[in-house]
Formats: structure tokens, C-alpha cells, sequence
């Protein structure tokens, strides 16, 4: 059985390229045994930019922060662009109610759960990173403030 994927719809949202392929396959003997049931799917793709904390992350981990139609089932790069990607393939899925429309929503959903972490995760690293300087701050100054009374007590003892 041939396999032939077609680019059927794609868009910028939100600053992240989304497509979705029509997975066609050709069907060259009596017997069906893909899930859906159907001689077609479609699988939906995110591209991430390089500085996305989910970068080079395989799909089950990015599984467990991010939810898309029964999970991300591809992660990898595609034209040097690293890519993620779920598919309507699985058994229950048909191309009538996991159509096109459908798969752009979930993508479009998955983004804004990408936004949404990605800013989270922004603040905490700037909170942490302030929150380190505030730190070494405080201890620079009471470090400083003992180093001055320990001179201040030899100054006192040398002049004796």
C-alpha cells in the first residue's frame, strides 16, 4: 500500500506556521486495515521557533504539557524546521468529523497552549534569574558589611 501526502490548507497564527496534509492512501488490494477506515486522513503540523522551550523536544514530552487530539505522534525536522504533528489516523477517527476545519482548530488550540506555556515560562526564568541577583545582593551587602566591621576591629586593634 502507496502512501501520498498533499498539502491541503496552511497559515501563520499567531506567529507559528501551521499546515495540514491530506494523507492518501492508495488501496491496491481487497483487504482495508487502516483505523479510520478510510482511503484518507489527515495529519496537522506545528513548526517551532528555535527558541520555543519545546524545541528538539520528542512528541510524549511534549505530550504532557501541550493536549491535541490524541496526542502528538510526530516530532522531528522537516526542511530544517522542527516540526510537530498529530494525525486523524487512529481507530474512531473518520474524515467526515476529522476533517480539515477540525484539525486547523486543534493546531490553532495546541498554539495557544504553546503561547501560554512558553510565556509562563518566560516569567519564571526572568523571576528566577531577578530573584538570584536580589539574593547575591543581600549577601553581597551583609558579606560587605561584616568585611567592614572585621577592618573596622583591626583598624581599632593596630592603633592601640
Amino acid at each position: 500500500m502507496k502512501r501520498g501526502f498533499e498539502l491541503v490548507n496552511e497559515e501563520v497564527y499567531k506567529g507559528y506556521k501551521i499546515y495540514v496534509m491530506e494523507v492518501k492512501n492508495n488501496i491496491s488490494s481487497l483487504f482495508w486495515w487502516d483505523a479510520t477506515n478510510s482511503p484518507s486522513y489527515f495529519n496537522g503540523y506545528i513548526v517551532l521557533p528555535k527558541n520555543s522551550k519545546y524545541y528538539g523536544k520528542e512528541y510524549d514530552t511534549i505530550n504532557k504539557e501541550i493536549e491535541i487530539h490524541k496526542g502528538f505522534t510526530f516530532s522531528n525536522f522537516v526542511d530544517n524546521e522542527y516540526t510537530i504533528g498529530f494525525d486523524t489516523g487512529h481507530l474512531g477517527d473518520n474524515i467526515t468529523t476529522q476533517n480539515v476545519d477540525f484539525v486547523m482548530k486543534e493546531l490553532r488550540c495546541a498554539v495557544d497552549q504553546i503561547i501560554e506555556k512558553e510565556l509562563k515560562y518566560d516569567v519564571e526564568k526572568v523571576v528566577k534569574k531577578e530573584l538570584r541577583n536580589i539574593v547575591e545582593q543581600i549577601f553581597a551587602k551583609k558579606l560587605g558589611q561584616k568585611m567592614i566591621k572585621k577592618l573596622e576591629k583591626e583598624r581599632v586593634k593596630s592603633n592601640e
